[in-house]
């Protein structure tokens, strides 16, 4: 019980794979047309950019405020 009160708590975030190559794929910094996108839902979805560096594949992943919360 203590132990719970003292660790912070871990969120899990699934590893998102590169169709091509199937590496993971990191985060990447937002660009203009993410922010526009966030802009005109009022902050309801949330475009996030992976970027694959073993074959430079990059996807943008659309997320709303309920899959945020849930961790997806």
């Amino acid at each position: 019980m203590l132990t719970a009160i003292l660790s912070p708590r871990k969120t899990l975030k699934k590893a998102i794979l590169c169709p091509k190559c199937g590496n993971e794929m990191d985060e990447m910094q937002s660009n203009k047309q993410d922010l526009a996108l966030k802009r005109a839902t009022f902050g309801i979805f949330n475009a996030v950019r992976f970027l694959c560096y073993g074959c430079f594949w990059e996807e943008r992943k659309i997320r709303n405020k309920v899959e945020r919360r849930n961790g997806m």
